[in-house]
């Protein structure tokens, strides 16, 4: 097959804007404890690779985004070309050809109580004419439960923050050394409900920077990006905070990852992200919180026929730092298929 988009799951993408989530569902703080929410790459997901992509000549290399593409792509067979997990690729959909996700993560953490997460995120992926430009949407699903010691144990659950997202396909990777680059923009609606700590009750804006190269039956990927929410006061009491008017909330991320070609049809992956977020206490002031996460996976295509291909993937998230999940368990499911005469060719 040719190769193929970010399939983006956005894990990384939902993944930071649940960690600048505001209005906890839990007791005496204002912000959900981090959690993987969403870790579904990215990416995101996100919207990220465990893919082998082969070269597409119909598009020269190193050049431009006001190169057309060109329809009548000729298919290699053989092989995974779809995202990984939680760290976003650096290659838009092709013509013709739609790809949905599904991920869900459950994670675990029993420090100071019992807290539960499962979340769920679906994302479809549309090429806008050409391969060069890119829009997608990202619909998260959460249910919180929380159950700190010696407090009142809550649960929350329902729809997210939706995510909007347009990517431009500023480069592809040549032969030599230039890696192909991705940057995305995107719109964070304020569809989660903040009182239950399932959104910020903000329009919130991300910028990402994917950046993808492949070396033989190696693959790398590396994303840099940032996200702000303004004036949020979701989760302040207003008795502790009198008079207050919100605060703009900032996140950052980096993340990398590393695949490998075991089988044609079998990948292995090892993905790494760290991030930087800012949340708010109920009294109104802005704290700062690290998560570092390290996630071994693999992902293995059971059905590939021309452009359609269907991709399965197991991963188990492990928090380094103090703010982390310390586990969870990530589920990934992809399906491709073309909408028209150009994903057929």
């Amino acid at each position: 097959m040719t190769r193929r988009s970010t399939a983006c799951a956005f894990a990384l993408t939902v993944f930071a804007v649940a960690a600048v989530n505001t209005g906890a569902a839990g007791a005496e703080r204002a912000l959900a404890p981090p959690r993987l929410e969403t870790l579904l790459s990215q990416p995101p997901v996100p919207e990220v690779s465990l893919a082998v992509w082969f070269q597409d000549d119909t598009i020269s290399q190193y050049q431009p985004a006001d190169v057309e593409d060109e329809s009548g792509d000729e298919e290699e067979e053989g092989g995974i070309s779809d995202n990984s997990f939680l760290v976003e690729e650096a290659y838009n959909q092709e013509p013709g050809v739609v790809q949905h996700i599904f991920n869900f993560v459950h994670g675990w953490d029993n420090r100071g109580g019992r807290f539960r997460t499962f979340d769920g995120l679906f994302t479809q992926e549309w090429p806008l004419g050409s391969v060069r430009h890119q829009f997608s949407y990202a619909i998260p699903w959460h249910r919180i439960s929380d159950a700190p010691t010696g407090g009142q144990g809550s649960v929350a659950e329902g729809i997210g923050d939706i995510q909007l997202n347009y990517r431009y396909q500023l480069y592809e990777e040549d032969e030599c050394c230039m890696p192909a680059m991705a940057p995305r923009v995107s719109v964070i609606l304020h569809t989660g409900d903040e009182d239950e700590g399932l959104g910020t009750g903000e329009v919130g804006y991300q910028f990402n920077l994917p950046v993808s190269r492949e070396l033989e039956n190696w693959f790398f990927h590396f994303n840099a990006g940032y996200t702000s929410f303004p004036d949020v006061e979701a989760g302040v009491d207003p008795v502790l905070a009198p008079g207050f008017t919100g605060r703009t909330l900032n996140g950052y991320n980096v993340g990398a990852s590393a695949i490998w070609k075991a089988r044609q049809y079998f990948h292995v992956m090892l993905e790494s992200v760290a991030l930087w977020n800012d949340e708010l206490t109920a009294a109104g002031e802005r704290d700062h919180t690290f998560e570092w996460l390290i996630s071994p996976g693999v992902r293995w295509a059971p059905y590939t026929e021309g452009s359609r291909q269907v991709v399965l993937g197991i991963a188990t998230p492990i928090g380094i730092s103090d703010d982390s999940m310390p586990l969870s368990l990530f589920l990934y499911l992809s399906i491709e298929h073309p909408f028209n005469a150009r994903g057929e060719g």
